[in-house]
């Protein structure tokens, strides 16, 4: 059974599915509009070097904070965090 579905987003139908003798049947909906982009990758980080760089710079960053404001200190630790996992994160391509 296919009908109109009241959504905000045009180009959406729905389509009542039969199965089994229950009461309660699934929903599809379908949109020309909607795509959905698969990634063949997957993601690891080196956590262990990741770890040996954060003890290696803790001095560092502790010195750094006593020379710019907390809320400078943490925006510029957070930004350094993530470009080191980012550093150290490798994509592997998946099989299918």
């Amino acid at each position: 059974m296919h009908g109109n579905v009241i959504t905000n987003f045009t180009g959406i139908t729905g389509e009542t599915l039969k199965y089994g003798t229950s009461y309660d049947t699934p929903l599809v909906y379908k949109s020309e509009y909607i795509c959905l982009e698969c990634e063949n990758f997957f993601e690891t980080v080196k956590w262990k070097h990741y770890e040996i760089i954060l003890c290696l710079l803790q001095e560092y960053w502790v010195k750094q904070r006593e020379l710019m404001t907390i809320i400078e200190w943490y925006r510029n630790y957070i930004e350094f965090i993530a470009a080191l996992k980012n550093w150290l994160t490798i994509r592997h391509n998946k099989e299918k």
